[in-house]
């Protein structure tokens, strides 16, 4: 059996078959399926690392601002909602976050009035002071294993994301990680034009990691392309409700992470809430190990020696258990021994 012979030409359509195979791979692959070309390869070429740098920058920043919610029934007035009135102190390195709640009023006997939430290459834990004129802290939870901080940190991810990463789409995954996620299926992505500017949009399907029943939800994600792929709004559809969370960015300085306010409007059909969170200061400069541990909020360190063994020196050594019998059996013979001659005297006064 004799095969053909290769030459240049069938080399050159082999090639041709393989590349436009992989295109095809690339182009479907989980989380790239069914977006427009061009818009496609601006979110990869352009997008990824933008986001990636503005990922590697966030980690290393700190923010302080002020968090104020309001809630409204259909047909009735907004009034505060329970995170009305609290400052937020977010503090980052990336292996290591502090995020601190500070109330001015107590809406509820259930809500402690300042709270802080720390992860350190070590442990975790979570202090609080359960009222308003409270100074010292108190040691609410503590976790010394890496699965307990994992949940911990997770559980702070979902309540607390649009504070701690607000540029991210959603809390748990990297803004530059996102459409790689097996959960997320781009649907479509095109360039619109707000307020004479050339942004870029995306839909897709996506369901939470977190969600046992894997409820199918629709997102939608606003990024500019002039801002760094800064993401200014972001839409996430559930059945019933939906949440939509608009970034704003300082107007005279371009980094996308001179934000100024995130709000969040989530609608249901009970109510409506509105969520604001004001930035007030942006800070660069890097956090000393130190503020990510206990003693930082007057709490003793793991493993610290006590007091008493302070300068080194070695605490007194109890007496056995064994000694405490003695004595205490020494102890009942004289009190016996008193007694009885207490009664002998008593009764040769009486003879």
């Amino acid at each position: 059996m004799r095969f053909p012979t290769r030459t240049r030409e069938t080399e050159g359509a082999m090639w041709l078959v393989v590349r436009c195979t992989a295109t095809a791979l690339v182009l479907t692959s989980p989380g790239w399926i069914g977006a427009d070309d061009a818009t496609l390869t601006r979110l990869k070429v352009e997008g990824r690392p933008a986001w990636r740098a503005l990922e590697e920058s966030a980690t290393s920043r700190s923010w302080t601002g002020r968090v104020t919610d309001e809630v409204q029934k259909p047909g009735e007035a907004k009034v505060p909602g329970r995170y009305h009135n609290i400052e937020v102190a977010v503090r980052r390195r990336p292996d290591r976050l502090a995020f601190e709640a500070h109330r001015k009023e107590l809406p509820d006997k259930q809500s402690a009035a300042h709270s802080a939430i720390v992860f350190n290459p070590t442990y975790s834990f979570i202090a609080t002071k359960p009222q308003l004129t409270t100074k010292n802290w108190s040691l609410s939870n503590l976790a010394v294993s890496e699965a307990e901080a994992v949940r911990m940190r997770d559980g702070v991810e979902l309540e607390h994301g649009w504070l701690i990463a607000p540029h991210r789409f959603y809390a748990g995954v990297r803004m530059d990680e996102w459409f790689d996620q097996p959960f997320v299926k781009l649907l479509h992505a095109d360039t619109v034009r707000e307020d004479d500017r050339e942004l870029v949009r995306a839909t897709f399907d996506f369901t939470l990691p977190a969600d046992p029943n894997r409820t199918a939800l629709q997102g939608e994600a606003v990024y500019d392309p002039g801002r760094g792929w800064a993401m200014l709004r972001r839409v996430i559809s559930r059945p019933k409700a939906s949440d939509e969370a608009k970034i704003q960015y300082a107007a005279s300085e371009p980094s996308p992470l001179a934000w100024e306010r995130v709000t969040v409007t989530s609608k249901l059909p009970s109510r409506e809430l509105i969520k604001t969170f004001t930035i007030e200061s942006i800070s660069q400069d890097p956090t000393p190990d130190e503020s990510y541990t206990l003693p930082a909020y007057g709490l003793p360190e793991i493993g610290a020696p006590r007091d008493d063994q302070a300068g080194g020196q070695t605490p007194p050594t109890p007496p056995p258990s064994w000694r405490w019998g003695w004595i205490g059996l020494a102890a009942f013979s004289v009190v016996g021994l008193c007694l009885a001659a207490t009664a002998v005297y008593r009764k040769r006064r009486t003879a």
